[in-house]
This record gives structure tokens, C-alpha cells and sequence, in this order.
């Protein structure tokens, strides 16, 4: 199959596509073994790269090619924890920003009504609350009949580092509303 054809139909990096196809150690790609009609195409990539290593828990426990296997449980439990955290920021932020916006709005009254000139316009970005994507992802992983999961680096850094792309947005906003964050 055509490289392009294969990135197009799996959402996969061109990059793990030329190891793949040009017979580099490849060890496991997660969730496209699960996909219809691939599991020919698949072992046939497992014996011709590395088929001693394909699919073998204890060199995957080790970390080899970025990917860890946690325990279900285990790992339910940081993403709660995670959850939790970010809600108690959230929930501190967005009460500072609605004091912060009670007091502009309270200082633009009273300038108007005193005849100055006054804001009609404020720019208090309002916190975001991203507890529907730690509750998504958890609702996910409690669904799993499976009692590992396997984690490549990226997922390990956002579930269990807490290191999501919006992260630094919401730190920075959360903080502009609260003393300590």
C-alpha cells in the first residue's frame, strides 16, 4: 500500500510510517492492530522488522520506543488526582475573575454616574474548566475491559505528567486572577 494511503487512513505520523515501511525496529502501533482488516498487514510488519520483540510485555515494561504499560487502576487513580487539582484552580480562578469583574463594573457606575468618563469594555478573559476532558478520558479508561494500558510518551505526559497542550493557557489565565496557583 501506497504511503500516502496509509497516513491518510490512520491519522499516523509519515515518520513512523518510513520506519515501518523501510524495516526499521518497530515494536508495537497502538490501536491500529485493533482496526479491521489490518492484522495481516500487521503481521507482516512484525516479522519482517523485529518479531522476537513484537507484542512482548517485558520489553515494553521496560520503556523501549517510548511506550510504558500502567495498570488500570493506577492509572485511573492520577488522572482523578489531576482532575481534582485542576478543578480546585479552576474553581479558585473563576471566583477571583468574578470579583475582579464585580469591581470593574462597580468602578464603571460609579464613574458614570458621577459624570466621568467610563469603561464599556473589559478584557477579563473568564478561566476555562477543562474537567469534561479529564471526565471523558476517565469515563474512556473505566470502560476498558483491559487491566493495563499502554502509554506512549505523549498520552504518559498528559495523563500522568498533567502536561496537556492547553495547560500553560489556563496557568497563565488562572493565575492572573488568583495571589498563588
Amino acid at each position: 500500500m501506497e504511503l500516502e494511503k496509509l497516513k491518510k487512513l490512520h491519522n499516523i505520523t509519515c515518520e513512523m510510517l518510513g520506519a515501518i515501511l523501510s524495516g526499521k525496529k518497530v515494536l508495537r502501533i497502538i490501536g491500529l492492530d485493533k482496526v479491521e482488516g489490518w492484522s495481516k498487514f500487521l503481521s507482516t510488519i512484525s516479522l519482517e522488522t523485529e518479531p522476537e520483540l513484537w507484542g512482548k510485555k517485558e520489553n515494553m515494561d521496560k520503556g523501549e520506543y517510548g511506550y510504558v504499560i500502567i495498570e488500570k487502576d493506577k492509572l485511573l487513580a492520577k488522572i482523578k488526582e489531576n482532575r481534582d487539582k485542576h478543578r480546585d484552580i479552576f474553581k479558585k480562578a473563576l471566583s477571583g475573575w468574578e470579583g475582579r469583574v464585580v469591581k470593574e463594573l462597580q468602578r464603571a457606575v460609579k464613574d458614570a454616574l458621577s459624570g466621568k468618563e467610563f469603561r464599556t469594555y473589559f478584557s477579563l478573559p473568564q478561566p476555562v474548566d477543562h474537567t469534561p476532558e479529564y471526565d471523558a478520558i476517565i469515563e474512556q479508561i473505566e470502560w476498558t475491559e483491559d487491566k493495563t494500558i499502554d502509554l506512549d510518551i505523549g498520552k504518559f505526559n498528559q495523563l500522568i505528567r498533567d502536561d496537556w497542550g492547553w495547560k500553560k493557557d489556563f496557568l497563565d489565565n488562572a493565575s492572573s486572577y488568583m495571589v498563588k496557583v
